[in-house]
């Protein structure tokens, strides 16, 4: 049996025994595998979503339409908090990558081989990256190439910049170019990156605050309507009660409730879209807005249990 044939046989058993143990790292380390396949995590809100509508409809009697909004909002928080969380973790590790780019070129410009290169910045402090480089360094040692360590580091940290830039490093590096220049050129391009990055986000902010603003006032009208509205409402179904011949319109207490259910559909519905339209304004994709409309749910809810229930 060939060289070429038992090493494909090797790695179809180790992604067989992959697909195979997925459930068991998914217990071991759910982030993990989610970050993998973030389609789990929409299959667990969907069914978390289910679980509620029934649960609401079933056991606290509340009325379906009500439970769908609930439910709607419950079902955003996995995705909308797992995205937050992705956010925070990338930008904390690509704003190390750039330094560390930046000392290897230095070094190796300073003539030091791509091994010393490696060592020297192994006992560097690059925060969660430092870690990655010590494993890069160790990789080397083992025996594989300058390449496959930095592919291995791209596959161990897998965000769009450090994929980009190493792609571009490896590929250079095969075709025999520079590796200080070229590893120079790509850490001033991802410097470039992050402070467009911030830039964006920067110029993002007032478009955010817009939409936090424009919700505060709605909330504040809905106040408004709701402390002078519902005790007119109150006052006619008392009179109705005690005296319908009085007025014109029967106003029962049900009445009354409705029109403070309707309040607060309106709050909720107003702090679910503003949330989406600000995640699409500030960060270009609807996702980014699961997080924003999960706060101005809860402002929502918390209205309308502290001023108008």
């Amino acid at each position: 049996m060939s060289y070429e044939l038992v090493k494909d046989e090797l790695l179809i058993a180790i992604e067989k025994y992959r697909r195979r143990s997925i459930v068991i790292r998914f217990l071991k380390n759910p982030i993990e595998v989610i970050r993998e396949k973030p389609i789990f995590i929409i299959i667990f809100s969907g069914l978390f979503a289910v679980l509620s509508v029934y649960s609401l409809t079933a056991y606290l009697k509340i009325r379906l339409y009500d439970a769908l909004l609930l439910s709607f909002v419950i079902a955003i928080a996995p995705p909308g908090l797992f995205d937050y969380y992705e956010k925070k973790r990338i930008k904390r590790v690509e704003s190390y990558f750039p330094n560390l780019l930046t000392d290897l070129a230095l070094s190796i410009k300073a003539g030091m081989s791509i091994n010393d290169a490696i060592k020297i910045a192994a006992r560097g402090e690059y925060g969660v990256l430092t870690e990655g480089v010590k494993w890069i360094e160790r990789m080397m040692s083992w025996g594989l190439s300058f390449e496959e360590a930095l592919q291995r580091f791209a596959n161990k940290y897998p965000t769009p910049l450090i994929k980009r830039s190493i792609s571009i490093i490896v590929e250079a590096s095969k075709a025999g170019g520079k590796i200080s220049d070229i590893i120079e050129i790509v850490a001033e391009s991802a410097r470039e990156i992050k402070m467009l990055e911030k830039k964006r986000s920067t110029g993002a902010f007032p478009y955010l605050t817009i939409c936090y603003i424009a919700f505060l006032v709605f909330v504040g009208i809905i106040l408004v309507l709701a402390h002078k509205y519902i005790p007119m409402l109150e006052t006619l179904a008392a009179k109705s009660q005690t005296a319908p011949e009085v007025t014109q319109v029967v106003i029962t207490s049900q009445t009354v409730e409705m029109y403070k259910m309707l309040f607060y559909h309106a709050l909720l519905m107003q702090g679910i879209f503003n949330g989406l339209v600000a995640g699409k304004l500030g960060e270009g994709y609807i996702v980014a807005g699961f997080k924003h409309a999960i706060v101005l749910a809860a402002i929502a809810t918390l209205a309308y249990f502290m001023f108008i229930m």
